[in-house]
This record gives structure tokens, C-alpha cells and sequence, in this order.
């Protein structure tokens, strides 16, 4: 994947935030992660749009995805990114438990709506285009599965992080250690 080329083909404008109809500045700012002129705010703005109080958007899987792609690029702050997905994991844990106190079941076609948000997030030569058909099915998949595509991404591409908890910079190596800690023991909530 050429996470440039993907970055300029995705459909930013087709996904807001919190915070702003479109999710256009989100990529800005991933584009100047991988053009190295990014700063400290720039990897804030990106996760302040991925991710607000363990709030999730339809954005948020996506962001993961690209943040995991970052993980392979030289000019990126992999301290920055593994605390973005670091984020991103917390807030999906928390929601899941939500999701089981609530007694959320998904139905049939919930899972099968699923499983093709799956086909395109999880396919490692994505090129970034949705078609208008693909765009119409994430509007209709319940938020629920932003969490639930989150855990399974990073329970899929967890041999990254493994790997990085060897790095030579001593700080990847511990955000990468306190990372993986996390997702083997992830913290326990209750619900009164």
C-alpha cells in the first residue's frame, strides 16, 4: 500500500467528526506526517478526531489503519502513533464492555454489513477509493462496530507492535511494551 497515494484517493470529505463536517483536515495532517513536517499538534489534531472521551466515529477504524501504515514510515513520531493507537484501543476496550453490559446482539445482517467494512479496511493493498455503494453501507452500520473493527484490527496487526518492543530508540521500545501489556490485560470497568 502507498499510504501517500491512499491518503489523497480516501474519501475524507465523506467523513466527519466531532468536531467538523468533513475529516478533509484529518488527512492534511497525515500528509504531513509522512512528508515529515509534521509537529506535537499535528499528531493531537489526528487523534482528537479519531477518538474524543472513548467517543468513536466512523472515521476512527480507518485513522487506526493508517496509523498501523505510519508505523513503516521513516518520517513518523512512532512514540506519537503508537499512543494514538494506544487511545484508540483504550476507547474501543471501554466501549466493548458497554457494549456488554448493555446486552448489545448484533444481528445477522449487523455481521454481514461487517464483514464487508472488513473487505476494505483490512485489505493490506486498499488504494483508498470508496465507491458510493461502500459509503452508503458505512452510514448504515451501527457505531457498535467502530470498537468492534478497531479491537479486531489491532488484534490482526499485533505482530507490528510485538516487533517494535525491540526497537533501537528506547522510547518506541517502552511505548511499545506498555502497548502490548495493555492489549493482553486490558483494563476491567464496571458498571453500576
Amino acid at each position: 500500500m502507498k499510504l501517500n497515494a491512499v491518503i489523497d484517493n480516501f474519501a475524507w470529505h465523506k467523513f466527519g467528526t466531532a468536531y467538523h463536517s468533513s475529516a478533509k483536515e484529518v488527512g492534511i495532517k497525515f500528509l504531513a506526517v509522512l512528508n515529515g513536517t509534521a509537529n506535537d499538534d499535528d499528531y493531537h489534531y489526528i487523534i482528537n478526531h479519531l477518538e474524543h472521551q472513548a467517543t468513536l466515529y466512523k472515521i476512527s477504524p480507518w485513522g487506526l489503519k493508517f496509523c498501523f501504515e505510519l508505523l513503516n514510515e521513516k518520517n513518523a513520531n512512532k512514540v506519537a502513533v503508537l499512543y494514538c493507537i494506544q487511545t484508540l484501543f483504550e476507547a474501543s476496550n471501554y466501549n466493548s464492555q458497554v457494549d456488554k453490559f448493555c446486552a448489545f446482539k448484533a444481528t445477522k445482517k449487523d455481521l454481514q454489513k461487517y464483514e464487508i467494512l472488513k473487505t476494505k479496511l483490512f485489505d493490506d493493498e486498499f488504494d483508498g477509493y470508496l465507491n458510493d455503494e461502500f459509503l452508503k453501507l458505512l452510514k448504515l452500520i451501527k457505531r457498535n462496530f467502530w470498537h468492534i473493527a478497531i479491537l479486531d484490527y489491532i488484534d490482526d496487526k499485533k505482530s507490528m507492535i510485538e516487533m517494535l518492543q525491540f526497537d533501537k530508540n528506547q522510547e518506541v521500545a517502552n511505548k511499545a511494551k506498555q502497548l502490548m501489556a495493555d492489549i493482553n490485560n486490558p483494563k476491567q470497568y464496571e458498571f453500576g
